[in-house]
Protein backbone atom coordinates (compact mmCIF):
# COMPACT_ATOMS: atom_id res chain seq x y z
CA UNK A 1 0.00 0.00 0.00
CA UNK A 2 1.23 3.54 -1.18
CA UNK A 3 2.38 5.46 1.87
CA UNK A 4 4.13 9.04 2.64
CA UNK A 5 6.95 8.71 5.04
CA UNK A 6 7.41 11.43 7.51
CA UNK A 7 11.03 11.69 9.00
CA UNK A 8 11.33 7.71 8.03
CA UNK A 9 9.26 6.84 11.49
CA UNK A 10 5.66 8.30 10.76
CA UNK A 11 4.20 6.45 7.87
CA UNK A 12 0.35 8.03 6.30
CA UNK A 13 -1.86 6.52 3.68
CA UNK A 14 -1.75 7.90 0.38
CA UNK A 15 -3.26 7.81 -3.22
CA UNK A 16 -1.67 7.79 -6.25
CA UNK A 17 -3.59 9.91 -8.69
CA UNK A 18 -1.12 9.25 -11.81
CA UNK A 19 2.90 8.35 -12.60
CA UNK A 20 3.79 11.41 -10.96
CA UNK A 21 1.79 12.70 -8.23
CA UNK A 22 0.37 10.97 -4.90
CA UNK A 23 -1.46 12.42 -1.95
CA UNK A 24 -1.47 12.46 1.65
CA UNK A 25 -2.30 13.73 4.93
CA UNK A 26 0.23 15.57 6.99
CA UNK A 27 0.84 13.96 10.42
CA UNK A 28 0.52 15.62 13.66
CA UNK A 29 4.12 17.52 15.08
CA UNK A 30 6.58 16.25 17.30
CA UNK A 31 8.14 19.29 18.16
CA UNK A 32 10.18 18.17 21.24
CA UNK A 33 13.11 18.28 18.71
CA UNK A 34 12.62 22.46 18.18
CA UNK A 35 12.56 21.76 13.91
CA UNK A 36 9.09 22.77 12.17
CA UNK A 37 10.09 20.66 9.49
CA UNK A 38 9.35 16.91 8.59
CA UNK A 39 11.89 14.95 6.17
CA UNK A 40 9.42 13.27 3.22
CA UNK A 41 9.61 10.13 1.56
CA UNK A 42 7.30 7.33 0.24
CA UNK A 43 6.64 3.77 0.06
CA UNK A 44 4.46 1.75 -3.12
CA UNK A 45 5.22 -1.39 -1.53
CA UNK A 46 5.45 -0.73 2.48
CA UNK A 47 8.72 -2.10 2.62
CA UNK A 48 11.49 -0.26 0.21
CA UNK A 49 11.56 3.67 0.67
CA UNK A 50 12.91 6.29 -0.98
CA UNK A 51 15.50 8.91 -0.14
CA UNK A 52 13.93 11.69 1.52
CA UNK A 53 14.71 14.53 -1.00
CA UNK A 54 11.19 16.13 0.30
CA UNK A 55 10.70 18.40 3.35
CA UNK A 56 7.41 19.70 4.67
CA UNK A 57 7.39 22.24 6.84
CA UNK A 58 4.83 23.58 9.66
CA UNK A 59 4.03 26.60 11.26
CA UNK A 60 1.39 27.90 14.31
CA UNK A 61 -1.60 28.48 13.55
CA UNK A 62 -2.82 32.36 13.30
CA UNK A 63 -4.67 34.01 15.69
CA UNK A 64 -7.98 36.43 14.76
CA UNK A 65 -8.68 39.50 17.47
CA UNK A 66 -10.47 41.59 15.36
CA UNK A 67 -12.29 42.92 12.58
CA UNK A 68 -11.92 47.16 12.03
CA UNK A 69 -14.39 48.31 10.17
CA UNK A 70 -16.82 45.09 10.95
CA UNK A 71 -19.70 45.90 8.83
CA UNK A 72 -20.21 46.71 5.06
CA UNK A 73 -22.44 46.90 2.19
CA UNK A 74 -23.58 43.95 0.08
CA UNK A 75 -21.51 45.16 -2.97
CA UNK A 76 -18.51 44.18 -1.23
CA UNK A 77 -14.85 46.15 -1.18
CA UNK A 78 -14.85 47.09 2.31
CA UNK A 79 -11.37 47.66 3.00
CA UNK A 80 -11.07 46.25 6.70
CA UNK A 81 -7.95 45.62 9.05
CA UNK A 82 -7.44 42.27 10.22
CA UNK A 83 -5.49 42.06 14.14
CA UNK A 84 -4.21 39.14 15.34
CA UNK A 85 -0.54 36.89 15.66
CA UNK A 86 0.88 35.19 13.61
CA UNK A 87 0.50 36.30 9.77
CA UNK A 88 3.99 36.32 8.62
CA UNK A 89 5.93 33.32 9.79
CA UNK A 90 8.46 32.09 7.72
CA UNK A 91 6.95 28.60 6.50
CA UNK A 92 3.13 30.51 5.85
CA UNK A 93 2.83 29.31 2.50
CA UNK A 94 -0.62 30.79 0.95
CA UNK A 95 -2.17 32.93 3.71
CA UNK A 96 -5.87 33.52 2.94
CA UNK A 97 -8.52 35.15 4.17
CA UNK A 98 -11.90 33.87 3.79
CA UNK A 99 -15.39 35.32 4.46
CA UNK A 100 -18.09 32.33 5.09
CA UNK A 101 -16.48 30.48 2.06
CA UNK A 102 -15.17 32.46 -0.32
CA UNK A 103 -11.25 33.00 -0.22
CA UNK A 104 -9.50 36.45 -0.37
CA UNK A 105 -5.82 37.02 -0.85
CA UNK A 106 -4.49 39.59 2.11
CA UNK A 107 -2.45 42.27 1.37
CA UNK A 108 0.37 44.79 3.69
CA UNK A 109 0.70 41.67 5.76
CA UNK A 110 3.06 42.59 9.26
CA UNK A 111 2.95 39.67 12.23
CA UNK A 112 0.07 40.99 13.82
CA UNK A 113 -2.08 43.06 10.73
CA UNK A 114 -3.22 42.59 7.97
CA UNK A 115 -6.05 43.98 5.21
CA UNK A 116 -8.41 42.70 2.99
CA UNK A 117 -11.10 43.75 0.56
CA UNK A 118 -14.39 42.02 1.53
CA UNK A 119 -16.32 40.17 -1.24
CA UNK A 120 -19.83 40.35 -2.62
CA UNK A 121 -22.39 39.26 -0.54
CA UNK A 122 -26.00 38.10 -1.88
CA UNK A 123 -27.88 38.27 1.20
CA UNK A 124 -27.32 40.95 4.26
CA UNK A 125 -26.35 38.61 7.06
CA UNK A 126 -23.16 38.19 9.34
CA UNK A 127 -20.61 35.95 8.14
CA UNK A 128 -17.36 33.96 10.14
CA UNK A 129 -14.12 35.44 9.11
CA UNK A 130 -11.16 33.16 9.33
CA UNK A 131 -8.09 32.63 8.08
CA UNK A 132 -5.49 30.21 6.56
CA UNK A 133 -1.78 29.68 6.35
CA UNK A 134 -1.66 27.09 3.51
CA UNK A 135 -4.74 28.34 1.67
CA UNK A 136 -6.86 24.84 3.02
CA UNK A 137 -6.60 24.76 6.72
CA UNK A 138 -8.52 27.67 8.80
CA UNK A 139 -8.36 28.21 12.15
CA UNK A 140 -11.88 27.29 13.95
CA UNK A 141 -14.25 29.90 14.54
CA UNK A 142 -13.97 31.09 18.16
CA UNK A 143 -17.31 30.02 19.44
CA UNK A 144 -19.59 27.14 17.61
CA UNK A 145 -22.92 28.51 16.67
CA UNK A 146 -22.19 32.06 18.29
CA UNK A 147 -21.22 35.57 16.37
CA UNK A 148 -18.78 36.32 18.06
CA UNK A 149 -17.29 40.19 17.53
CA UNK A 150 -13.92 39.55 17.15
CA UNK A 151 -14.31 36.95 14.06
CA UNK A 152 -17.84 38.20 12.51
CA UNK A 153 -18.35 40.66 9.74
CA UNK A 154 -21.75 42.34 8.29
CA UNK A 155 -23.08 43.37 5.75
CA UNK A 156 -25.93 46.03 5.05
CA UNK A 157 -28.14 46.58 2.72
CA UNK A 158 -28.16 49.71 0.92
CA UNK A 159 -29.69 52.88 2.02
CA UNK A 160 -32.86 54.39 -0.03
CA UNK A 161 -33.26 58.25 0.54
CA UNK A 162 -36.61 58.87 0.22
CA UNK A 163 -36.92 62.97 1.04
CA UNK A 164 -34.78 65.61 2.55
CA UNK A 165 -36.00 68.76 4.37
CA UNK A 166 -35.78 71.49 3.66
CA UNK A 167 -34.90 71.03 0.41
CA UNK A 168 -32.58 74.34 -0.04
CA UNK A 169 -30.20 76.19 3.08
CA UNK A 170 -27.74 78.67 2.82
CA UNK A 171 -24.18 78.32 2.05
CA UNK A 172 -22.71 79.20 5.79
CA UNK A 173 -24.03 75.33 6.06
CA UNK A 174 -25.52 74.64 9.65
CA UNK A 175 -28.40 73.71 8.56
CA UNK A 176 -30.34 70.47 9.76
CA UNK A 177 -31.79 68.36 7.78
CA UNK A 178 -33.95 65.21 8.04
CA UNK A 179 -33.60 62.84 5.93
CA UNK A 180 -36.26 59.50 5.38
CA UNK A 181 -35.97 56.10 3.67
CA UNK A 182 -35.43 52.68 4.19
CA UNK A 183 -33.01 50.25 5.75
CA UNK A 184 -31.56 53.25 8.28
CA UNK A 185 -32.63 50.82 11.25
CA UNK A 186 -31.38 47.79 9.69
CA UNK A 187 -28.73 47.01 12.24
CA UNK A 188 -30.59 44.97 15.04
CA UNK A 189 -28.99 42.21 17.59
CA UNK A 190 -30.85 38.90 17.56
CA UNK A 191 -32.91 40.19 20.09
CA UNK A 192 -34.32 43.06 18.21
CA UNK A 193 -32.39 45.47 20.29
CA UNK A 194 -30.43 48.61 17.96
CA UNK A 195 -27.22 48.18 17.80
CA UNK A 196 -24.90 51.35 18.09
CA UNK A 197 -24.10 51.80 14.28
CA UNK A 198 -22.93 55.34 13.35
CA UNK A 199 -24.29 56.38 10.30
CA UNK A 200 -23.29 59.51 7.93
CA UNK A 201 -23.66 61.26 5.31
CA UNK A 202 -22.07 63.15 3.32
CA UNK A 203 -22.45 65.93 0.31
CA UNK A 204 -21.19 65.50 -3.36
CA UNK A 205 -21.14 68.20 -5.92
CA UNK A 206 -23.71 67.62 -8.99
CA UNK A 207 -21.17 68.85 -11.21
CA UNK A 208 -17.75 67.74 -10.01
CA UNK A 209 -19.33 65.02 -8.35
CA UNK A 210 -16.33 65.69 -5.69
CA UNK A 211 -17.16 65.33 -2.16
CA UNK A 212 -17.78 68.41 -0.25
CA UNK A 213 -16.67 68.73 3.50
CA UNK A 214 -16.25 65.41 5.83
CA UNK A 215 -19.15 63.00 6.05
CA UNK A 216 -21.78 63.94 9.41
CA UNK A 217 -23.22 61.74 11.96
CA UNK A 218 -26.49 61.60 11.31
CA UNK A 219 -29.29 61.38 14.56
CA UNK A 220 -32.68 60.51 15.02
CA UNK A 221 -33.16 58.37 11.52
CA UNK A 222 -36.63 58.02 10.40
CA UNK A 223 -37.94 55.12 8.43
CA UNK A 224 -40.64 55.39 5.80
CA UNK A 225 -41.75 51.91 5.95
Amino acid sequence: MAKCVFNNTIRMNATVVDEQTMVCDSPFLDSINGDQWYNVSVTLDGDYVTNATGKFFYYRNPTLTSISPWLGPMSGDTNSTIRGTGFNQTNICDLTVRYQTTHIAPKDVTSDSLTVLSPLANVSDQVVVSISGNGQQFINDRTLHYRDLQNTFEYYQKFIVEDISPKAASNTGGTRLILTGMQFDQFKWDNGTQKEVVIQCRFVDATSNSVIDVPRNMTKLSDSR
